[in-house]
């Protein structure tokens, strides 16, 4: 409960106790050069008054003093929330919907709070190949059992 708590409730202290449960989790041995947050689009982000994704992201660059990258990638196109959506409607969904700036990253951590089907960060990883990143880690605070087979 602790997502929706921050997500749709505005609770912002959670952000730390979320990158800290995380951090406990992550093998650092061969850190990425950059932590990048799931942009969220600039309308949805005003209305909800932050970036949940960025907010873990930036607790956690301060646990483990890996950079938090909230620049390289941007939501252009504003999307329906993808909580009801099939999976290949979240694919269709993000299709168009990011841009990423150039970079010279070879390893990086693309940060979410719940993966669910794993659309969007399919197709951000995939972005970020295309850009020249060689190896992409997905870090997210919760997975969602109901999609998994």
């Amino acid at each position: 409960m602790l997502i929706p708590r921050l997500k749709y409730s505005g609770q912002i202290l959670l952000a730390p106790l979320l990158a800290r449960l995380l951090a406990d989790h992550l093998d650092l041995s061969e850190p990425p050069e950059a932590i990048i947050p799931v942009p969220l689009h600039w309308w949805r982000q005003w209305w909800r008054g932050f970036n949940q994704a960025e907010e873990i992201a930036l607790a956690l660059s301060e646990l483990t003093g890996i950079p938090c990258n909230n620049t390289l990638l941007r939501r252009v196109r504003a999307t329906p929330q993808q909580t009801r959506l099939s999976a290949g409607q979240r694919r269709r969904n993000l299709r168009g919907a990011f841009q990423i700036r150039p970079h010279a990253y070879q390893h990086v951590a693309l940060l979410d709070d719940v993966v669910t089907t794993g659309a969007t960060a399919g197709h951000l990883t995939r972005l970020l190949h295309e850009s020249g990143v060689t190896k992409v880690e997905v870090w997210a605070v919760c997975r969602t059992l109901k999609h998994l087979k």
